[in-house]
């Protein structure tokens, strides 16, 4: 049975700077560390800058025992990941005393689970990174996470958040599976091994491993979640049903999706899934509440425009003549029971 991957909505505006607090083992900001590794971990082969790096200054706590190695991407043999928008990325074993948190990514994340567990919480979602998943993180979102079952082996990747990697912004947040780990996994330590110092560095053997590790990321981020997606508006459907009273407009639907995309995307997926405008659905619930309220009980059309997220009882019915074709009244009288 395939493993089922689930996000789960919280809410932390009681908690706005995402803050942790781990007493003695608090970390800071790394202030004049060298962020080709972060601390506890060990560095193997990798480079880097504070200014390539800056987005990892919100790390809390990274223990002696986790062993990250991390890809050289500004080194000349892997021209062909930079110019694919690939960044600061590696493969990761990680035990005990490990969590991240950063306010503010201003790069997209690809981040697949190959071993263990992680815990996660993003974007307004809690939820677990388990073996065979991927977690898509679009640039801009605020992320926690860390290690909840050890060993947990992943891989991870910085996108540049521009047209090479657009995929990711249509796609939203969201943690699906995906087979594509333990063979990312393996690409990376290769690459790793052909790329270290020396002499016996192969620039055509670490070339075609950065363009397969390239491809194979490109086969992820396009990949169409439809499920996901689905189900995301499947909630927004049922809160709107729920509160179809509230004054809803097109963001406030989006943003009950809680998917990361702009409004004319969100538009097309609810002509694609729902076969209506997000405004169209919001219509369409209000009137068949108004329905079943008139059908069942005496209330007059005051109540009922109240109710039903209408200012006065005449725009309640101008807008039930134009859905249904009859006044209220003449619909109550129609189908009285």
């Amino acid at each position: 049975m395939p493993t089922k991957f689930s996000l789960v909505p919280v809410d932390f505006d009681s908690d706005p700077d995402f803050d942790f607090d781990f007493s003695n083992n608090q970390l800071g900001a790394f202030a004049g560390v060298d962020f080709g590794f972060r601390q506890g971990a060990r560095k193997e082969h990798g480079q880097g800058s504070v200014t390539a790096e800056q987005h990892l200054r919100k790390t809390r706590l990274i223990g002696p025992e986790c062993h990250e190695r991390f890809l050289p991407y500004r080194s000349p043999l892997l021209q062909v990941l930079r110019d694919g928008g690939v960044g600061f990325s590696g493969l990761s074993t990680l035990r005990r005393n490990y969590c991240i948190c950063r306010r503010h990514s201003p790069l997209h994340l690809l981040l697949f689970t190959i071993q263990g567990t992680g815990w996660l919480m993003t974007g307004g979602f809690e939820g677990t990174l388990a073996p065979g998943s991927v977690w898509v993180s679009p640039a801009g979102t605020w992320q926690r996470y860390g290690i909840q079952r050890g060993p947990w082996r992943i891989v991870w990747f910085s996108l540049a958040r521009d047209w090479r990697w657009s995929a990711i912004e249509r796609l939203g947040t969201a943690v699906r599976e995906s087979a594509l780990g333990p063979r990312l996994g393996e690409a990376v330590s290769a690459l790793l091994d052909e790329s270290g110092p020396g002499p016996d560095a192969d620039r055509e053997v670490v070339d075609l491993y950065g363009r397969l590790i390239l491809r194979l990321l490109h086969r992820e981020a396009s990949r169409p979640d439809t499920g996901a997606i689905a189900d995301r508006l499947r909630r927004m459907v049922n809160i709107v049903r729920r509160h179809v009273d509230y004054p809803w407009t097109v963001p406030a639907l989006l943003k009950a999706t809680s998917l990361n995309i702009t409004p004319g995307h969100f538009a097309r997926l609810c002509g694609e899934h729902l076969g209506e405008t997000p405004l169209q659905l919001v219509t369409r619930l209000r009137m068949e509440q108004a329905a079943e309220i008139l059908l069942n009980t005496d209330s007059t059309l005051e109540t009922i425009a109240e109710r039903t997220g209408y200012a006065s009882p005449f725009s309640l019915s101008a807008a039930f003549k134009r859905h249904f074709g009859q006044s209220p009244r003449t619909y109550r009288k129609a189908h009285a029971r």
